[in-house]
């Protein structure tokens, strides 16, 4: 099963989950944060983001090709992968 939900990683200070956010947003895509570091607090570095189902999510993927925020490359995960690390549970 394809999942529509992404694990995004090494997100550049000062970064925020927002930003990785608003990439997918220039695209037209609206993802939902799962995962996001406390308002007003350092980013985390990582967060889940959700699009609507697994087809929108590889098309957005597709699309943006190799996601960047603020000039520098993050790494994705699909939940399988990133569970290992993850106290989220997914």
């Amino acid at each position: 099963m394809e999942s529509n939900i992404i694990f995004v990683t090494n997100i550049p200070s000062p970064a925020t989950s927002f930003d990785v956010a608003d990439v997918f947003l220039e695209k037209g895509y609206v993802p939902t944060i799962i995962v996001t570091e406390p308002e007003g607090q350092k980013s985390i570095g990582s967060c889940y983001l959700e699009l609507r189902d697994a087809l929108t999510l590889k098309k957005a993927l597709q699309e943006i090709g190799e996601l960047t925020v603020f000039g520098k490359k993050v790494r994705i995960e699909f939940p399988e992968k990133a569970n290992e690390r993850s106290a989220v549970g997914f």
